[in-house]
């Protein structure tokens, strides 16, 4: 009996392991996109564009003073040919954004946002924990450039410039699913992704600065492909 048992017992456990070898393969991370169902391959590339589905909002610490920009349009510069690149993992190039229509809530009210151009990485979200494992993107400046964009604002007739340095990080909506439009979406607070994983697994802290302290980023965004094909972030 103690014989039947142990080999029932190890039986289990294979299975219970073999299963659960599977859901984990299912769940994990390609990082790669894919156009009509396959992945785009090393060297291949895919024109791109952007509108913003909500206003985008920048949060932070200039001149001592805590202030709010609000953008309520956003698009890709279309003449610097934004692409998303084949690989692993999946990236893009060239991606300048352009905010419009922004305001503030210090110095004069109408503010310039000028972006930098930005070029990104697909990663898996490791903090905060309630977003762990899921797919985005991490923006960053292109050819090793710090800048995220300059906010110039108008203070007592003076035009003074904020620079905001550093990567932020934009969930993937829907995940693992092709679709025309795709959603890219920052979030504040307890749902900021403030740490990322690689496909190389290794980890990285991500974040934007303004003077050293602490820039939040918020906002929804819709991407599409010029072609209008199908996509997605796997």
């Amino acid at each position: 009996m103690t014989k039947r048992v142990t080999i029932i017992g190890l039986a289990f456990a294979a299975s219970w392991a073999s299963c659960f070898a599977v859901v984990a393969s299912a769940a994990g991370a390609e990082y790669i996109y894919k156009v009509n169902k396959a992945s785009l391959e090393t060297g291949k590339t895919k024109e791109v564009r952007a509108k913003a589905k909500t206003s985008q909002v920048m949060g932070g610490e200039f001149l001592g003073t805590k202030f709010r920009v609000i953008c309520n349009k956003l698009k890709l510069v279309a003449a610097e040919k934004p692409v998303i690149k084949g690989g692993v993992p999946g990236r893009s190039e060239k991606e300048r954004f352009a905010f419009e229509e922004c305001e503030t809530t210090i110095c004069d009210k109408k503010v310039t946002v000028e972006a930098g151009s930005l070029e990104n990485e697909i990663v898996t979200v490791v903090q905060p924990a309630t977003k762990a494992g899921k797919l985005a993107v991490e923006y960053k400046g292109t050819g090793g450039s710090n800048l995220f964009a300059k906010i110039q604002l108008t203070c007592i007739g003076i035009l003074v410039t904020a620079e905001i340095q550093g990567t932020t990080v934009w969930l993937d909506s829907p995940e693992k699913m092709e679709q025309r439009i795709g959603t890219l979406i920052g979030k504040t607070g307890a749902e900021e992704i403030t740490e990322v994983e690689k496909s190389a697994g290794t980890k990285e802290k991500v974040g934007l600065k303004c003077e050293g302290k602490p820039v939040t980023f918020e906002g929804e965004s819709e991407i599409e492909l010029v072609s209008e094909e199908n996509w997605g972030i796997f």
